[in-house]
């Protein structure tokens, strides 16, 4: 399945004074740039933060700017499959989202929006549901 661009990370470094680097993964959304991935331990930055990057030569991501996000992480309670149309909802309303080897999706959202969020997840949810118990009923 291919998911569509604005669900693609793109690299992203932090600089420190001292020259150490620290890489993480960015998403591009409406309002820029969120941090989707970094590393275990990290103190500089979390998921869900905002990230303001100037691009290097090389075509990585600079972060010469982080701003909280003040996300929560919401996780489904059943499995959901990574079907296009969910990853484009999420892609629209600039949430990240990430399913794990067995198929659970979590989805990082701000603050102000989980109520719609569990809602949104509800549904999907639901959805799985429903189609795994027409497939179950099918065969």
């Amino acid at each position: 399945m291919s998911f569509p661009s604005a669900l693609r990370t793109r690299p992203g470094l932090i600089v420190y004074r001292g020259g150490l680097s620290e890489p993480i993964a960015l998403l591009p959304v409406a309002t820029g740039w969120r941090v989707a991935e970094v590393p275990l331990g990290s103190e500089a930055v979390a998921f869900g933060d905002y990230a303001t990057v100037r691009e290097l030569s090389d075509g990585r991501l600079q972060i010469i700017g982080i701003r909280q996000g003040g996300w929560r992480t919401l996780r489904s309670r059943t499995v959901i499959p990574p079907r296009e149309e969910l990853v484009t909802e999420l892609a629209a309303r600039g949430w990240l989202g990430r399913w794990n080897e067995d198929g659970y999706l979590a989805v990082g959202v701000p603050m102000e929006v989980w109520p719609e969020a569990r809602r949104v997840l509800d549904h999907w949810e639901a959805s799985a549901l429903v189609e795994r118990f027409e497939r179950g009923i099918a065969s």
